[in-house]
Order: C-alpha cells, then structure tokens, then sequence
C-alpha cells in the first residue's frame, strides 16, 4: 500500500513561496532520493491541474549517470518551497483567467525516462557491463502522487483534473491520459493537454537529409536508438489497455508500423510512441504543438543552428528545406491523428506555425484565428464556441514565418538548444 501524506491547503509561513514540497513515501528519483511534487493549493476550489516538468530523455548510460548530480535525477537540492510557475500554473487572473483559481500540482522530472518506468528497484537497463544502478520510476511517482488526489476526491474535494506538461511532460501526458483519467471516479471531469509531446514522426537526421541518399537513408528514422533501453524498465504504456489495444491490432495485421523492426518487444514497441499512444487513447486531449518543432529539428535532427536573426537563418536554404521537411512531418501526423482522426470530435488542437520548442507563451503572442494558446485551450475545455472551432492550426512553410515566432515570443537565438527543463522550475 502507497502510504497517504497530509497535504499542506497553504503555505505554513508567510516567508513560504507559493508552491510547497511535498516529499513522495515511495516513488525515487534517478539516485534514490525521494520523488516530490509541489503543491499550491486553494481550499475554495474542487478543480485541480497537474504538471509534468520536461528534461528529455536519458539517453545513455554516461547520460543517466550525469543526471544523478542534478535536479534531473536528484531531489536532495530542491527548494521547500518555489514561485509560481507561468502559463498553467500561474495563479494571476491576467494572465491565467479561466484556471488562476485551481490547486494546482507540479511535479519535477527526476527519472529520466519519459514518465514510463514502473519497475521498482533499481537496476542498470543498459547492455553495458557496469554495476551501476538507478531507480526509473517515472509512472510510479504518477501513482504516489495519485494517492493524494484520490484522498481529495473521497472528501469531495475534486470534480475535475486536467493532466499536462511540456517536452518530455508532454509526452509523459499523452502516454498517462487515459491511466490518469481512471484515478477519479466517472463523476469528475478529465481531460489532457500535452505540449511539445508530439514525438515518435519517422524523420532523416539532417546528416542523411542532406546526403546524396536522401531522407531515405536514415538507418533509424524513428531514433529508437537512444530509447529502446526503455524496454527493460517495465514501461507502462506497454502494460496499459492503451498500448495493449495496440499490439493487438499489431497482431492481427490491423495496423503495422514502419520502421519498427527489430525491437526487443517487437512492432508493439512503437506503441508508446505519442502519436500512437494518442491514437488509442480515449481521454479528450488538445494537443499544444508547434508544427516545426526546434527540437525535433536542432537537438534530434541535427541541423546546424541559427544565425542571431531570422532574416540570416533563411539564408541557409538547406537548413530551411530541413525545418520544412520536420514541419511536413509534424503536419502530416496531427492531420491523421488528430485533425482527421477517430477522436476529432471531442479534442482540440493548437498547432502555430512555429520553429520553437514548448509554446512560447500561454498568453500570446502567436495567436490561431485570434486566440492564444489558453483562449483555445479553455474554448474547448469549457465548450465555448462551436464544436468544429477547436482545431487551430496553421500549416505555413514558409521559412521566415517559421523562425520568426522565435522573434515574437522573444525567444534568443540559442534557446531551443536548452532543453534540460521546460524552463519552469529550478531546484534552488
């Protein structure tokens, strides 16, 4: 049984940030230290929203060791207490209208495997002959952390719970939604909005995009290369009706999934990618993603970086073919899954035509048939405007327009290339 914490209601001191540490009984970071969330939380509500912190994925053993001397893989230099986070989180009515009111939960990111791992010793998932080990408990601190909603919903104390988060939150929101929905009882109102998630399109590293053999020569265009150790952590989307639905139409030869051969779990193994995990699952989502995604193209891809000015960096017309071969990709899986797919009419989407990484603010600049991203966000989670209003998206290729959202959202140059953190939360 997972032990049950009192909860603070608020802060205990006036000195306290607005958000207080609470340390988890059983689920560990990386390096054995205890898992925690923060909590900011308003007696007078019964709505609550939940957010998983970014910081990509683990990506190797030299990786994973690395994370253990830090806030990814570490909690013993976390802060009592921290400011409130923007966007979501924000408790200002200006610039969080419809949800400033909320409880509103946080939760670090410490385990380095895309909010998956449920096995609950620690172990080395790696081939490497090394007696290192590390706790991976990424869905594990999700259900620690469900013990204390439950306790809440038993008081009457939630009727409606939106799970989200940016990055590898995002992804880690996708592959959760529908376990997280199943916590509350039928009476409270889920939903789901990832941002930055839509990981797992199959794409040439820019090296191969560029080579005289094209895009067709990427060995790995679903670079399954640096996260099929994730195989050995007992990930939960493998265990999940979501990702059992999956295999099964793997099975019977309903669905096949290209470039997934070869994998220790065979084909099913793609089934924890986001944009399949989006497909099966049932819980409304709306999808936050930019159609070029900066760290689909930089970081992943390969591509060289930008020059100090958009008006430079279209220069490059390699690179620029590059963001639009990314963006094509993007595009062309939120149309099938989402804009065109089986659950396009209770979910919701929010794709602007941008070369950045998380959505640059929840509060605009980038608007969509003028709305930002939390007018869109709360038209559909509160049914304002009509059924078919909700999908927003822009699908421009044009490579000025592309990395001149950087520019709108006052993004520099190189920040697409830090993405250790959703840039919300720092442990001291």
């Amino acid at each position: 049984m997972l032990a049950l914490l009192t909860l603070p209601s608020a802060f205990s001191s006036p000195t306290e940030k607005e958000f207080v540490m609470v340390k988890l009984p059983n689920a560990k970071c990386a390096d054995g230290t205890p898992a925690v969330y923060y909590i900011a939380a308003n007696a007078s509500s019964t709505s609550w929203v939940v957010w998983l912190q970014g910081g990509g994925l683990c990506q190797s053993l030299d990786d994973c060791k690395s994370r253990e001397q830090g806030a990814l893989g570490s909690s013993r230099d976390y802060a009592s207490s921290i400011d409130a986070p923007r966007g979501m989180l924000s408790s200002d009515p200006v610039e969080n209208p419809d949800l400033a009111a909320w409880n509103k939960i946080y939760i670090p990111y410490c385990s380095g495997d895309l909010w998956q791992g449920t096995a609950k010793e620690a172990m080395n998932p790696f081939p490497n002959p090394d007696d290192w080990t590390a706790y991976f408990h990424g869905h594990y601190i999700l259900e620690d952390v469900a013990v204390q909603l439950q306790a809440r919903q038993s008081n009457g104390g939630v009727t409606e719970a939106v799970l989200t988060g940016c990055s590898a939150g995002g992804i880690g929101t996708i592959v959760n939604c529908d376990w997280f929905s199943s916590i509350f009882d039928e009476s409270v109102k889920t939903a789901c909005r990832p941002e930055a998630g839509w990981f797992g399109v199959p794409h040439a590293t820019y090296p191969n995009f560029i080579s005289a053999g094209g895009p067709d020569s990427d060995p790995d265009p679903r670079k399954l290369a640096i996260w099929n150790w994730t195989a050995n952590i007992e990930p939960y989307m493998l265990k999940s009706d979501v990702g059992k639905r999956c295999a099964a139409d793997i099975a019977t030869g309903k669905l096949h999934v290209e470039h997934c051969e070869g994998q220790k779990l065979g084909e099913a193994f793609c089934c924890a990618s986001p944009p399949l995990a989006y497909a099966y699952s049932k819980t409304p989502m709306f999808i936050s993603e930019n159609m070029a995604d900066a760290y689909q193209v930089f970081s992943n891809g390969g591509c060289p970086g930008q020059s100090k000015t958009c008006a430079l960096s279209v220069l490059n017309r390699k690179a620029t073919s590059f963001w639009d071969y990314i963006r094509d990709g993007i595009s062309s899986s939120l149309t099938t899954h989402v804009i065109n797919g089986t659950k396009r009419h209770q979910d919701g989407l929010f794709a602007p035509a941008c070369l950045v990484h998380c959505m640059s603010a929840w509060q605009g600049p980038v608007q969509l048939g003028g709305k930002t991203d939390a007018q869109a966000f709360g038209d559909w989670y509160f049914g304002r405007g009509a059924p078919d209003s909700h999908m927003l998206f822009d699908n421009s290729s044009s490579p000025y327009e592309l990395c001149q959202c950087q520019n709108e959202a006052h993004v520099a140059p190189d920040d697409y290339l830090s993405c250790e953190t959703d840039g919300f939360w720092s442990p001291k």
